[in-house]
């Protein structure tokens, strides 16, 4: 879903422009706090409509952001197409860090107790993550992409209180390069 709109200065019309600005405003609703935090009203707001449509287009709150985190999946799926395997851990830890929201909406739904997987199905952007990142088919190939994955979802969640808690502050790059070191190691343990 292309369609830019302002919400700033124009009210949305036509489906693909009223659901943009509803995933858009959630996505940013997302980055600022947990979805149980804000409300359909303060969507709507955000995207510049009524929670009417809203609830138009969307059945709930919970319905919105799992759309949400569709969307941005599909949008992360996109991006990360044509990066090799061994390109993969380094482009899906920028993409994260491009699209803080889609970490949020996930640790919120395991914070609810919620399945992931079954919130999302079978998406092309975990699929496409887990493939990579597996050497071959077998199960300990699929546990380091595990693995990866956790590390790449932790760094997601937790690098800037980590940075602070060492001091750090601002853009600093070792904090990445340590974890491009430790993905390195989880793939290849032989090494």
């Amino acid at each position: 879903m292309s369609t830019h709109l302002d919400t700033a200065t124009s009210r949305p019309s036509g489906r693909d422009q009223v659901t943009a600005a509803l995933l858009s405003a959630t996505e940013r609703l997302c980055v600022a706090s947990q979805p149980s935090t804000f409300t359909v009203a303060d969507i709507a707001r955000e995207a510049n409509t009524t929670t009417s449509l809203l609830y138009f287009y969307f059945e709930s709150k919970d319905d919105i952001v799992i759309a949400t985190l569709r969307w941005i999946a599909s949008d992360l799926d996109a991006m990360a197409a044509g990066a090799t395997p061994s390109e993969m851990a380094t482009v899906v830890s920028r993409l994260l860090s491009a699209r803080p929201a889609f970490v949020r909406i996930i640790s919120w739904l395991i914070l609810e107790g919620r399945s992931v997987t079954e919130e999302m199905g079978d998406h092309p952007f975990l699929r496409r993550l887990l493939v990579s990142l597996s050497a071959d088919n077998s199960d300990d190939a699929h546990t380091q992409a595990g693995a990866v994955v956790a590390v790449l979802l932790s760094n997601a969640l937790f690098s800037g209180d980590i940075n602070a808690a060492i001091g750090r502050k601002g853009d600093d790059h070792q904090l990445s390069d340590a974890l491009d070191g430790c993905i390195a190691a989880l793939l290849n343990p032989q090494l």
